[in-house]
């Protein structure tokens, strides 16, 4: 008998980790994400641009990365909790969904960039699309030529572009992270 309470009892203290709850939601987002990036291509008569699909593209993904980080936290919040989950724990669980999901998105960015579009020709649409700003911002020929000659050659190596991505998103994912952590937080009533 005190051998089964024993048991119950270190059942019920045994910690749970996040990662697997986080690994699972990550690979749901970067789904939904590859799903958004495919269909912009496709809307885009298979020329990528990340601008290319307006508010609307935004706020879908918006709501992809809210759910991405907010699913995580309930569920472990609800199925391995019990219900309650501090900050803290929520914040960790949202970071570990974060370091996922970047590292899944850089996985996929160099299929992308190597095997769905051609990068060299990404980088020169996207260099004629900054001319033509430039252009329409009232800039000289003289002033954009400088300006294009200024520009470190390194901003079109596709490693660096994955840096950005990496950054940006430990940056950004992290803010969201925090706001979910917020919202999802929910501590035992006192006694």
């Amino acid at each position: 008998m005190t051998t089964e309470l024993f048991n119950d009892t270190e059942k019920s203290t045994k910690k749970v980790s996040p990662v697997n709850i986080a690994f699972k939601w990550a690979v749901i987002g970067m789904l939904l994400s590859i799903i958004q990036v495919m269909t912009l291509l496709y809307m885009n008569d298979n020329k990528y641009n990340p601008q290319g699909g307006g508010w609307v593209s935004f706020l879908v993904g918006l709501v992809v990365l809210f759910t991405v980080f907010i699913m995580p936290i309930k569920e472990y919040r609800d199925k391995e909790l019990g219900g309650y989950i501090s900050f803290g724990k929520a914040f960790k669980t949202g970071f570990i969904t974060t370091l996922f999901m970047v590292g899944l998105t850089v996985l996929f960015y160099i299929v992308f960039y190597n095997f769905v579009i051609d990068w060299d020709a990404y980088v020169g649409e996207e260099m004629e699309r900054g001319v033509q700003k430039m252009k329409e911002s009232g800039m000289s020929d003289t002033d954009i030529q400088k300006r294009m000659a200024d520009t470190p050659a390194f901003m079109s190596a596709q490693g660096f572009w994955l840096g950005v991505t990496a950054i940006a998103g430990l940056f950004f994912d992290t803010i969201v992270v925090l706001i979910s952590a917020a919202i999802m937080k929910k501590e035992p009533p006192r006694n």
